[in-house]
């Protein structure tokens, strides 16, 4: 509703260079994981700097399909990347339960610390999607997501899913941010205790949902 009205200008600044659908796609994937490093910083500048970073990935996965729309390129490396970019929301979500972690004491850390960590938790996720990636790249089975197809179904499921996933957090971060600011309460814990509760619940019921659709 914003991004996609926004990307088709960025978009077509790039059909006439050599820009091709993979770099930006590559772009994207680095924007994803720099928004979790970012938090996982806890700074009020670096959590405004992670709602940019992550809107720009999300900028980047609009562009990469539109240009390669306009370019009339399709290729197989861009959807293995494509793949890729599905898993970012694994580090993300780790780095705002180390910020919790940190913000109740039960987790004490220096930022190049907790940087390692991000990177490791960053490696592991690649580690193990690649090789589901490549093989879904190659599969020539028709990919389904019965949760996915429910948000489809009405304009409340879609919003439904924007406010309980990533694109809500981030939406509503910078709120968060200027509250903890100027009246110096913890609203951002509170924003990532209830984003995380929410996360687990959605994805609980993702597992069930998906496995009784299997047959």
């Amino acid at each position: 509703y914003v991004l996609r009205r926004l990307s088709i200008y960025v978009t077509l600044l790039f059909v006439r260079t050599a820009v091709t659908p993979n770099a930006v796609t590559w772009l994207g994937l680095l924007f994803f994981m720099l928004t979790g490093w970012l938090i996982v910083l806890d700074e009020p500048w670096s959590l405004l700097l992670a709602v940019v970073s992550y809107n720009a990935g999300y900028m980047c996965d609009c562009i990469d399909g539109e240009l390669a729309r306009l370019k009339n390129i399709i290729s197989r490396r861009g959807y293995f990347i494509d793949t890729l970019i599905r898993a970012s929301s694994i580090p993300i979500v780790t780095a705002v339960a180390i910020v919790l972690l940190s913000r109740f004491d039960a987790l004490s850390l220096s930022a190049f610390s907790v940087t390692i960590i991000y990177a490791a938790v960053v490696l592991a996720t690649l580690a193990l999607l690649i090789p589901l990636a490549y093989n879904l790249t190659y599969s020539e089975r028709e990919e389904r997501d019965p949760v996915g197809d429910m948000r489809l179904q009405s304009r409340r499921m879609d919003w439904l899913a924007f406010f309980l996933g990533l694109p809500g957090l981030f939406a509503i971060l910078p709120i968060g941010v200027l509250v903890e600011t100027v009246f110096s309460v913890p609203f951002i814990t509170l924003v990532f205790a209830i984003f995380l509760g929410l996360f687990s619940l959605k994805t609980l019921a993702r597992l069930y949902m998906t496995y009784k659709s299997i047959h």
